[in-house]
């Protein structure tokens, strides 16, 4: 069973990097479980530039890094977000590649003919994300824009760990939350059996 994690942040070992650290220790308990991690700072990805190619054929005009993350995306049963929020949103780097997913929503509900079977077993949303401050509405932003992506790519939106105050203390000294990552994925993968 494939588990697409796409890594959003800009920074590398950060409170974002640190949060999906301890996710992956949590999955690595089922042997059962492949995990890919894409860090998407390190693709080339460009954004999205509404040419409309996608609303005729099953694919993106423009050829670059996507490729590869698109045959992730169509063969995994997880796709874990991790992004740090950048105001009040995914990052740049979250954003391009949820962008150059039209593709898939585009198959799903204009061309009815959709690239990921609508038959197909049942497919997990997750996100994790980290936030400097504490303003209690930040996420929600972030929140509507994913679950349209995992509506867009047939999964069902199943969980998510949003951490704030990460700017008063970073995640690497909050052992609970941690522990909380760690259990969250293993719960996760239980799922996919």
């Amino acid at each position: 069973m494939k588990v697409l994690i796409l890594r959003g942040s800009p920074r590398e070992g950060q409170n974002t990097d640190t949060l999906v650290e301890a996710f992956i220790k949590g999955m690595t308990t089922n042997s059962k479980i492949e995990i890919i991690s894409i860090r998407l700072r390190e693709k080339d990805v460009a954004p999205c530039k509404a040419c409309g190619f996608c609303k005729s054929t099953k694919a993106c005009t423009i050829k670059d890094d996507m490729q590869m993350i698109y045959s992730h995306i169509e063969s995994s049963r997880m796709i874990v977000l991790a992004t740090p929020l950048y105001v009040n949103h995914v990052s740049a780097y979250t954003k391009s590649m949820m962008d150059r997913c039209q593709i898939y929503w585009n198959s799903k509900y204009i061309l009815k003919d959709p690239i990921i079977p609508l038959d197909s077993k049942k497919r997990i949303g997750v996100v994790l994300s980290t936030a400097g401050s504490t303003y209690p509405k930040q996420f929600e932003g972030l929140r509507s824009t994913c679950e349209l992506f995992f509506k867009g790519v047939h999964a069902t939106y199943e969980y998510e760990l949003l951490i704030t105050g990460t700017d008063k203390v970073s995640v690497i000294n909050r052992k609970d939350i941690l522990k909380e990552a760690e259990q969250a994925g293993r719960d996760m993968t239980k799922k996919l059996e």
